[in-house]
């Protein structure tokens, strides 16, 4: 049975113990079911039935734990940064028979991230990883050891436009907030990102964290909808353009409800 290193400094820890119960609990429990590496597969039907847990629940519980995760590209894999050196495997050694599994881990992993593995193991990485600043973190306990300055990973790592629609497209309850936002299905919040990475190319982006381009789509969405709306009650002309016959028809017939206009 294979056995883990719990530090209980993570109870002291201020990120830690302002998280709620299920948070918690979800975190432990990815702790004892990631693989030596710290790899696990993100499988929300059975994780949140173990657990015992509603599938919303696990969703939300895991965007929560932010700090101490990095996503892999397409949202299917998740490592968990600090795993390997609070089970005492720092700094890896490939004469380490021990630590060889681990290595191999790291190997069979690395393309599926944008991250700098190399900063633990360094000449890991078969290529240069668009993100090289990385912090030592600002806190003790969980907040120690392998961390980014702002403690935001998927967040802060700076994406590729023509790669970065796989990404926001991953991020399941942040779309279903923005379908509720707006008032309008998940499938259609998530098919007009492809429409924003087209209105991202046309402005010149070459690049955007995800948390920029959560806040740009946002707003770039709202734009969107308020043009429809208006377009919609034939409110939407450009500067200087004549009211139509229409136009004033449909606003009089607004105001004041159906005009015969043979009275």
């Amino acid at each position: 049975m294979a056995k883990r290193f719990s530090t209980i400094e993570k109870w002291d820890d201020l990120w830690f113990s302002e998280l709620q119960p299920i948070s918690k609990l979800l975190f432990l429990f990815l702790v004892d079911k990631c693989d030596n590496a710290g790899f696990v597969e993100i499988n929300p039907r059975l994780h949140s039935f173990i657990i015992g847990i509603s599938k919303q629940e696990y969703l939300d519980s895991l965007q929560t734990l932010d700090k101490v995760l990095v996503w892999s590209v397409s949202g299917e894999k998740i490592w968990l940064k600090n795993f390997i050196f609070y089970q005492n495997n720092l700094p890896l050694n490939r004469e380490n028979n021990a630590h060889k599994q681990i290595i191999n881990l790291l190997n069979q992993n690395i393309e599926l991230f944008d991250f700098d593995f190399s900063i633990i193991l360094p000449n890991l990485a078969p290529y240069q990883p668009l993100i090289r600043d990385l912090g030592n973190g600002n806190g003790k306990g969980i907040g120690n050891g392998i961390d980014k300055g702002n403690g935001n990973n998927l967040n802060g790592v700076m994406h590729e436009i023509s790669k970065l629609s796989l990404v926001m497209q991953s991020q399941d309850s942040w779309l279903e907030s923005i379908a509720r936002k707006y008032k309008c299905s998940i499938t259609f919040a998530t098919d007009k990102i492809l429409d924003f990475i087209i209105h991202l190319e046309a402005q010149g982006e070459e690049s955007k964290t995800l948390q920029d381009a959560k806040s740009h789509y946002d707003n770039w969405f709202r734009i969107q909808k308020d043009l429809k709306l208006k377009q919609k009650n034939g409110t939407f002309r450009k500067a200087g353009q004549p009211i139509t016959d229409d136009e004033i028809l449909a606003a009089v017939t607004k105001k004041y409800g159906i005009v015969d206009l043979n009275t």
